[in-house]
Order: structure tokens, then sequence, then C-alpha cells
């Protein structure tokens, strides 16, 4: 029977507004606009720091996104440069390795021996470049959970919250 409504006036993509009723016909007092209009800026106040809060959040998850791929990309470089020398002492390994292989016929014990240590060398290039390759991939996964945002939904405890956001803030003052 009775409403009063006052726009909460919020910088937000929404508009929104508060309204009070009551089942009785003219059942606020004459002060009741006043309380509603102060109702509004308080839950517009509330809404903005809401805002605000989820903004400094998502800006802080970027943040630190941005100084994950940072040392993403350092680890991987450094962990990549010796790949190119490894590849390169393989090949000039199995090459020494194809002319052994085509004096076997003709060889005799030194020549066998040489070429089981030849084999047995390669083969540990082999293994370091592969353990390369594997700490390579282990440091991309690592990385990669590191990154990954949680979607889950749960309890927002708003001191943990705002102490993010006056951390985050000091450090950008």
């Amino acid at each position: 029977e009775s409403c009063i409504g006052a726009p909460i006036g919020a910088n937000l993509s929404t508009r929104n507004a508060l309204f009070v009723f009551h089942t009785r016909r003219a059942a606020f007092a004459s002060n009741a606009r006043s309380f509603v209009t102060a109702s509004a800026l308080a839950i517009a106040n509330i809404l903005e720091r809401q805002s605000f809060i989820q903004q400094s959040s998502d800006l802080q998850r970027l943040a630190l996104l941005g100084q994950l791929s940072r040392a993403l990309v350092h680890e991987v470089n450094h962990r990549l440069s010796p790949m190119p020398f490894a590849l390169d002492t393989l090949q000039a390994e199995f090459r020494d390795l194809e002319h052994l292989i085509e004096k076997l016929p003709q060889a005799g014990a030194a020549e066998f021996a040489l070429a089981a240590q030849e084999f047995h060398h390669t083969d540990q290039s082999l293994a370091r470049f592969a353990q390369a390759v594997r700490a390579l991939v282990e440091t991309a996964k690592l990385f990669g959970q590191m990154a990954k945002i949680d979607q889950e939904t749960g309890v927002l405890v708003l001191s943990e919250v705002a102490n993010e956001v006056a951390n985050l803030l000091r450090d950008a003052a």
C-alpha cells in the first residue's frame, strides 16, 4: 500500500534503486524519505567498495600472472639455451658413429673398443639432452599450475581482501 524509492547512485555498470514497501497506506513518517535516501547512499558506498575490491583483486591477479610469465620466459630461455649445443654435439657424435660403423667389417679389437666408447658417450649425451627436455616440461607444468586461476566460489573473507587491497595500494603508492 505504501512505497518509498531512492536511486542508488553508485558508479557501476548497472543502475540500482532502493524501494521500501509497507502493507499499510501512508505508513511512512515524514522523515522516512531522508532515512531511505541515507540508506541508498550507504548501499551505494558498499557496492562501490565491493566493485573496487573485485577490480583490485583482478588487477593483482593480472600483475601476478605478468610476473609469472616473465619468470617462465626467463626459466624457459635458461633451460633452452644449452639445447642447440647439445643437438650439435649429438649430430657430430652420430656422424662419428656412422664412420666407425662403416669401418667395422674390417676393424680389429681396438676399433671395436673405440666404437663401444663412442656409443656410450653418445648415449650419455642423449640422456643429458632428454633430461633437459624433461626439466623444461616440468618447469612449464609448474608455472602452468601456479598461473591457474581457481574459478571456484567460496567464502569471501572481507578482512583478507581488504588487507590484500591495502598491500597492493601501498606498493603502488
